[in-house]
């Protein structure tokens, strides 16, 4: 049998239930087997009496890898006169994709491939054991990872930034007539000349990898604000760019960082899902709450915290910033003003409180957050409700 003939047979099996295999009984002392074979001895596996004291499963639970290496097992229990692809002479293990443990298996548990794995997936959704997890589409990947490799070529350019910098400081040639970066620095830049050869060459190096890393972050640049101008992004990006210290890159990454936005129902859900909130370590009467959990999404925190240090500034409209409101609608550019003026009195508030100014920009950029729910949940609502209609 073909390839193609065994790929269309298996295609063409998606969704029905092929056969019911044979219980398995998972012992404990197979699990310490896999964990000799393994070296994996970590307690919850081993450890009886320290798994029923400390274990939130209340018991040892089986390897992960231990259930998932009984898939051949498991599928050949089929009864031989009906095998569920007779014309397959035989099968190699390429691979599997996206593989998760979303429940334990613990000693004494049976498992099967059939429809009681979904009825114990439905329980612990049901007891909340379950944690949602949103996969983004091949588009939201893409604009995505478009994001992130923007993120890097800015981080190489830093790199590039501070060894050309650091060698010409150990050989004393600091420029001393302006910012660095600017037109008139690179012009300086290029008309350095070094007595010695070897020097000669490595700036030259230093030089041309530095200009390589600024055209690179060029044309990225370029094409994230293409692709935030265009359908499905080109709404959520103009939204996001009314606020202050917001702009394209930034907005742009919100939006595909957190795609799905509809499953945040509220702004406490946002907050806690980029790790904003604060830890608690509280037990009886005394509630201590510390440093914020910086759970979840890193990439979007720290965009916001960024954001957040432009709101110690007066809350004046910038030419900027007028420009960027251009075309967008007004209940938006008014969450954006309430926003401005909301976020510089909490800035000035917690500064008058002897708070670091790096904690009051945290407790900022976890405001900011909420603002930034209230207009991105309202446009995954319109675009809901237009899928409906």
């Amino acid at each position: 049998m073909s390839l193609e003939t065994a790929l269309e047979q298996v295609k063409s099996q998606i969704g029905t239930e092929t056969f019911v295999g044979e219980w398995f009984e998972i012992t404990q002392e197979r699990i310490n087997k896999f964990a000799d074979v393994t070296e994996d001895r970590q307690w919850i596996h081993l450890d009886v009496e320290r798994a029923k004291a400390m274990s939130p499963f209340g018991s040892t639970v089986a390897h992960g890898f231990l259930t998932l290496s009984l898939t051949p097992y498991l599928t050949d229990t089929v009864t031989p006169d009906h095998p569920p692809f007779p014309d397959l002479k035989m099968a190699v293990n390429y691979g599997m994709n996206k593989v998760r443990f979303p429940a334990p298996v613990k000693p004494g548990d049976r498992i099967k491939t059939d429809r009681r794995d979904a009825r114990k997936l439905v329980q612990l959704l049901c007891a909340g054991l379950l944690t949602e997890v949103h996969p983004p589409n091949e588009q939201e990947e893409a604009v995505r990872d478009l994001c992130r490799c923007r993120e890097a070529a800015h981080k190489d350019l830093m790199r590039a930034r501070h060894q050309l910098l650091k060698f010409l400081l150990r050989r004393a040639m600091i420029y001393r007539e302006g910012n660095h970066w600017t037109d008139k620095h690179m012009r300086w830049l290029r008309s350095l000349e070094f007595d010695q050869i070897v020097d000669q060459t490595v700036f030259n190096s230093y030089l041309v990898e530095l200009e390589h890393r600024m055209d690179r972050l060029k044309v990225l640049g370029q094409i994230l604000a293409d692709v935030a101008g265009q359908e499905p992004y080109k709404e959520p990006v103009g939204w996001l760019r009314c606020f202050r210290g917001i702009d394209t890159v930034t907005a742009l990454t919100i939006v595909a960082e957190l795609h799905g936005f509809e499953r945040f129902t509220s702004p406490r859900r946002l907050m806690s899902y980029l790790g904003l909130t604060p830890s608690e370590n509280s037990s009886g009467d005394r509630q201590q709450q510390g440093a914020i959990t910086k759970a979840g999404n890193r990439r979007v925190r720290r965009m916001l915290i960024e954001a957040s240090w432009h709101q110690r500034h007066l809350p004046i409209v910038s030419k900027a910033l007028q420009k960027r409101r251009q075309g967008q609608p007004q209940w938006v550019i008014d969450i954006a003003n309430r926003a401005q003026h909301r976020l510089h009195r909490r800035y000035l508030r917690l500064l008058h409180k002897d708070k670091a100014p790096s904690k009051a920009v945290t407790a900022v950029a976890r405001e900011l957050a909420g603002f930034i729910w209230s207009v991105l949940y309202m446009q995954a609502e319109i675009g809901c409700d237009e899928n409906v209609a």
